[in-house]
Order: structure tokens, then C-alpha cells, then sequence
């Protein structure tokens, strides 16, 4: 058996399947098989090309995991209401500050 031979529980995802897979756009998945950041696709035909399974969770396994995802969660600071406003009903400053009136 060769080393390119896929291995028996190995499949071919196509590149629709590898962008749900990824979370990663059709032109970014081919920009990063250009840069040699993401695995080559293997030709399945005259126009059919496709990844192995087993190459994408190989990538999978070796990329970092992104700090943000990493991270918990921090809720965002609390904002004051602004200053010098009323809440007296759902237009009351509206009609008040408008530019129109005298």
C-alpha cells in the first residue's frame, strides 16, 4: 500500500463540506492551500477535487486555538444613561430638540 493511498476509514469531503467543516470561506481555504497553511486538495476528477478526512483533522490538531475562544467570557461595562435628558414618553425629547422649531 502506497503513503498516498487514503486509509480505509478515511473519506473525501469536497470543498463545499470542508468550508462547514472550517468555518473558513472558499477563497480563504485557497489562499492558505497556496501559503502552505491548509492541506492540499487531491484531484477526484477531470473537475473534482477533494480532502482527505484525515488530513483536515491533522491540520485541525496543529492549529492554536484563537486567545478570544480561549478566553471566558467578560461582560461589557455598564453604560450611564446620557445627561441632561428626561424619559417623560417615547418622543417628549424628540419633539422638544427639534431643529425645526421655534
Amino acid at each position: 500500500m502506497s503513503s498516498n493511498a487514503p486509509a480505509a476509514a478515511d473519506f473525501y469531503l469536497r470543498t463545499k463540506a470542508v468550508q462547514e467543516t472550517t468555518g473558513l470561506s472558499r477563497t480563504t481555504i485557497h489562499r492558505m492551500v497556496k501559503s502552505g497553511d491548509f492541506p492540499s486538495p487531491k484531484r477526484l476528477g477531470v473537475r473534482a477535487v477533494g480532502w482527505l478526512s484525515s488530513d483536515l483533522a491533522r491540520w485541525r490538531e496543529g492549529r492554536p486555538m484563537l486567545a478570544s475562544i480561549a478566553r471566558p467570557h467578560r461582560p461589557l461595562p455598564k453604560k450611564s444613561p446620557p445627561q441632561g435628558r428626561t424619559c417623560d414618553g417615547p418622543n417628549a425629547n424628540a419633539l422638544s430638540s427639534h431643529p425645526f422649531q421655534k
